[in-house]
């Protein structure tokens, strides 16, 4: 079943480890980039704690957060894309971005957890205003 436009990532069976899907990722990465050179920002879903839900799955069970990734730059030949989040007092802090692994990963570095979790991007939604850019 597929839980979301581009599922990059579930968790295995145990729900011990992310699984990722390279081609779902290859394909959500570019619809990403298209979507924000069109000026569309892009609500994406999150993972930060392995088997978070105890009680009943919410979304496909990985997911737990969702924020909103605004732009795209590059610094020192490393990609980054900016997000907000916008689940917090804090939402549009200049620090909070996912950092583009050679893997193909988004990671953020930083976000309004105080745990020191990180996020790592588990679906990138479609947005119902670029659908001519889905192929």
């Amino acid at each position: 079943m597929k839980e979301s436009y581009y599922q990059l990532v579930d968790e295995n069976s145990d729900k011990t480890e992310l699984v990722f899907h390279s081609d779902e990722t290859k394909n959500g990465i570019k619809y990403l980039d298209d979507s924000l050179d069109a000026g569309y920002a892009i609500v994406v879903g999150v993972n930060h704690t392995i088997k978070y839900r105890k009680h009943g799955i919410i979304n496909e069970d990985t997911t737990d957060h969702y924020v909103v990734i605004v732009g795209r730059k590059c610094e020192d030949n490393q990609l980054y894309y900016q997000f907000w989040d916008v689940g917090s007092r804090h939402g549009d802090n200049e620090e909070y971005r996912f950092k583009l692994t050679s893997e193909n990963h988004l990671i953020s570095e930083k976000n309004y957890r105080s745990d020191g979790k990180t996020y790592t991007v588990t679906q990138i939604r479609r947005n119902f205003k670029n659908q001519k850019l889905v192929p």
